[in-house]
């Protein structure tokens, strides 16, 4: 979340959580600096429960700057699969900023490299 906010938060297990951030995302920025709310950003995740990454509860910012969102809810996640649901949309419509979240040390059948 600090990655996103440029704040530091601390919580015991920030994914299993529901709490909105309190200061905008890089993505409310982007958005709010373009005076856009529709395909300028857009987040990739192989873990839907990021999704609470995309916007805070900051009055002036908020959910109306948060970017497009997907994920990838099948069990073995996978680089390529987030890549490959991603590609299209960029392709389509070509978002200022793209921001990929992958899940690290796993391979095409979702087996882990990094062991």
């Amino acid at each position: 979340m600090s990655l996103l906010t440029g704040v530091w938060h601390v919580f015991k297990n920030p994914i299993s959580t529901t709490i909105c951030p309190a200061f905008p995302t890089l993505f409310e920025y982007w958005n709010s600096a373009r005076k856009d709310s529709g395909n300028s950003c857009y987040f990739a995740s192989s873990r839907p429960n990021f999704e609470i990454l995309t916007s805070s509860n900051h009055a002036e910012f908020g959910a109306k700057f948060a970017p497009v969102f997907e994920a990838n809810k099948e069990e073995k996640v996978n680089e390529n699969a987030i890549y490959e649901k991603a590609l299209p949309f960029i392709m389509e419509k070509h978002p200022s900023f793209v921001y990929l979240s992958l899940v690290p040390g796993r391979r095409g059948d979702g087996k882990r490299t990094d062991r």
